[in-house]
């Protein structure tokens, strides 16, 4: 029973934070990928890729490459009605790389996967790929 009660109560938190979040851009916001995936909007997803390896540190980079796999997105928006904003204009087009983990982390929890699944761990706008209406 708590723990039933203890689903609920993340579910409604989770389900508050998601409607209540402006959409946005920038990076780190929890829910602010549903600025990206608007009605109409039509997605092509890539293929995955590893995170580079940042200087010479074999360790790191192999868990990284183990935890942490990266997927571009490319979002066209038929619809300028219903296409999200950024800096003041419609976007036409924009490429999204969207990360998929095998950890996943809220708050001071660390839950780690031994299975195959990936948690999906948000979304970051390419600027440069950006093409507006």
């Amino acid at each position: 029973e708590d723990k039933e009660k203890s689903l609920e109560a993340s579910y409604n938190q989770y389900k508050e934070l998601y409607l209540s979040v402006a959409p946005t851009f920038q990076p780190g916001i929890t829910w602010g990928e549903k600025a990206f995936f608007t009605p109409g909007a039509k997605a092509k997803v890539g293929a995955p890729y590893h995170p580079v390896a940042v200087g010479d540190d074999p360790v790191n980079a192999e868990y990284e490459k183990a935890n942490n796999v990266y997927v571009p997105v490319d979002v066209s928006y038929p619809d300028q009605a219903t296409a999200p904003d950024h800096n003041g204009k419609k976007i036409k087009s924009a490429s999204y790389d969207c990360s998929l983990k095998k950890i996943r982390e809220g708050g001071n929890v660390t839950v780690y996967a031994h299975d195959d699944r990936w948690f999906f761990g948000g979304c970051i706008v390419n600027v440069g790929k950006i093409t507006y209406y």
